[in-house]
């Protein structure tokens, strides 16, 4: 998993991720909201981005281990 941290951080929260592209759900399908397309930072390298959004962001509170958290609980619950 590969993510970009904003300047704005933690004020912005964290916003998608990328993957390696040949990631699958067990059945074979892609998993929802997600399509190729490169790191803007790694042009040329194609990867499976997941557009996922958080709810909720407390910059006094939430951290990135909090939005990796929600990364690995999503991913449990893909079936």
């Amino acid at each position: 998993m590969r993510f970009l941290v904003q300047s704005s951080y933690p004020y912005a929260k964290p916003d998608c991720f990328w993957t390696d592209a040949d990631l699958r759900l067990a059945t074979g399908a892609m998993p929802t909201n997600t399509g190729q397309n490169p790191i803007p930072e790694m042009p040329g390298q194609p990867c499976l981005w997941f557009s996922w959004h958080l709810e909720q962001w407390n910059p006094a509170r939430d951290t990135l281990s909090t939005w990796f958290s929600v990364v690995c609980r999503r991913f449990g619950h893909l079936s």
